[in-house]
């Protein structure tokens, strides 16, 4: 993901931070829910951090104030999070395109634009 967002800023890097995590939680569907578990001994050195620390420096621009910052970063990751973990237990079947990852971008356009603005 730090390779693929280099260079990069603005809606464009939060779409593709994302779209990253999207892509990882299928490629490994049962590790990505592991990397969600936070304990107090790895809570600093684990992906978790590293993934929420990303998001929050994208989301700076954004935010009008550290109550925003901190209100976006949870809109954003709870928007990623629930989406993949009801797609991972087969939800969003109706209306379904064949290619998962073209469902989850149009989903994730719309919601990455009303929680930035």
């Amino acid at each position: 993901m730090q390779k693929k967002l280099v260079g990069i800023s603005g809606e464009e890097a939060i779409t593709i931070f994302t779209m990253t995590i999207f892509d990882f939680a299928f490629t490994y569907p049962n590790t990505y829910p592991l990397l969600q578990e936070v304990t107090e001994v790895t809570k600093d050195r684990n992906s978790m951090a590293l993934y929420s620390n990303t998001l929050r420096s994208l989301l700076k621009d954004f935010a009008s104030s550290d109550e925003d910052l901190l209100f976006k970063h949870r809109a954003v990751r709870s928007m990623l999070h629930g989406y993949i973990s009801l797609k991972l237990k087969g939800f969003f079947k109706r209306g379904e395109s064949d290619n998962p990852y073209v469902d989850f971008e149009r989903f994730n356009t719309q919601m990455i634009h009303l929680i930035l603005n």
